[in-house]
């Protein structure tokens, strides 16, 4: 996580002043057309490569819900693009924000982190989120998370012309406030941001239940169509929905604590 500019860059957001939930509260998701649009997001999600260019942009708007996604570095000025696709796409429903990217710059994650939350946005991640990008996905309601996703976390810093790295006070400072007022311990604000530039706290199910942090993990995920007409295959996944409400959401996944 990048921390230029953290002083000077900060965005008018108010969502950065909305009331905040607490992150042991527990976070359930119901019914069938919910359950199955989770599971065409995290397809989706799957079928997408890791780029290194930020990309902000709509995946799926059908009348189950909307799933936006976020990849890549996380730059100045993509708050105010995932601002405006939001203020196009929010119509009260279901919203995903799917996440897979190595993290970014401090203020513009953070912007993007609060607005996730105070809109009760789901946040999910099938691959890699590390550094800023495990930072707004901690901003969902739920968290959500496949088995084999990498999250991991350290401090903000910044990069000095020499090409060495620096720790953020600054940076830190931003995040622990942001971590408290979504509800994280300090035990758990010690532990996200402890970490040196150049390594990761992983987040395993020992860690999530030791910090109190609720994760939502899907478990199974039938085979399906990934491509744009991936909607017309729920249908099918009518025979799956008793056995995946049964014994796909549970409390655990093993993220490894290393750059992938």
């Amino acid at each position: 996580m990048v921390a230029h500019g953290v002083s000077g860059n900060q965005t008018d957001n108010d969502e950065r002043l909305e009331v905040t939930r607490s992150a042991g509260e527990p976070q359930l998701i119901t019914g069938d057309t919910t359950v199955k649009k989770l599971l065409l997001t995290a397809s989706m999600l799957m079928a997408i490569s890791s780029a290194n260019a930020a990309e902000i942009k709509l995946l799926d708007d059908s009348t189950m819900g909307t799933t936006l996604y976020i990849g890549g570095k996380i730059e100045v000025g993509d708050y105010e693009r995932f601002k405006a696709l939001t203020d196009r796409v929010d119509k009260g429903q279901l919203i995903t924000v799917g996440l897979q990217s190595d993290g970014g710059f401090v203020d513009s994650a953070l912007d993007i982190a609060y607005r996730i939350h105070s809109r009760g946005y789901a946040t999910m991640t099938v691959s890699k989120c590390y550094s800023m990008c495990a930072i707004i996905w901690l901003a969902g309601i739920p968290r959500i998370a496949t088995p084999d996703a990498k999250i991991g976390f350290h401090g903000a810093y910044t990069k000095q012309k020499n090409g060495t790295t620096q720790s953020s006070s600054d940076g830190n400072a931003l995040i622990g406030a942001y971590l408290a007022r979504i509800g994280m311990s300090d035990y758990a604000i010690e532990y996200l941001t402890s970490a040196s530039p150049d390594s990761l706290n992983g987040l395993t199910v020992d860690v999530a239940k030791r910090l109190g942090i609720q994760v939502m993990t899907l478990d199974a995920l039938p085979s399906v169509t990934t491509t744009p007409a991936a909607t017309s295959t729920i249908a099918g996944w009518w025979g799956f929905i008793p056995a995946i409400l049964m014994g796909m959401f549970t409390v655990g996944f093993i993220v490894r604590t290393s750059r992938a």
